[in-house]
């Protein structure tokens, strides 16, 4: 493992750090350069990733794969989305906080339903417990 390591390994993790530590305990104006950071990294993410998945539809057509098409489309997709984030970042941050609720409500509703299927199944009772 020693090998597989690098100095870009410690830089990346180091600017994580700061970076958490930065959006966690700075104010309100930091948290938000933090999030509009954090929205162009994923934009020019998608895009270099939607760039290099073209790259891949192209081998796979060539390579005689038959739903290749598939592969385009997304990648296509990725880099409109990519793009159109690059220059309206807050549709961008918009979307982001979107998912992040659509995400943390159906951790809430599957939390739900675990304590529910928990209590109800007996296993929390204080008759299972003196079984």
């Amino acid at each position: 493992m020693k090998d597989d390591r690098s100095g870009w390994d410690i830089i990346s993790g180091v600017v994580y750090i700061l970076f958490g530590l930065m959006m966690l305990i700075g104010g309100a104006e930091t948290r938000i350069a933090g999030i509009l950071v954090m929205e162009i990294f994923i934009s020019v993410w998608a895009i270099f990733a939607g760039f290099g998945h073209l790259f891949q539809s192209f081998a796979l057509k060539k390579a005689g794969v038959k739903n290749w098409i598939w592969t385009l489309v997304g990648s296509i997709l990725m880099i409109v989305l990519g793009c159109l984030f690059l220059i309206m970042p807050f549709m961008g941050v918009v979307v982001m906080v979107g998912v992040a609720a659509i995400y943390a409500s159906i951790v809430l509703i599957i939390g739900g339903f675990t304590g529910l299927a928990f209590i109800l199944s007996g296993s929390g009772s204080k008759e299972s417990e003196s079984e």
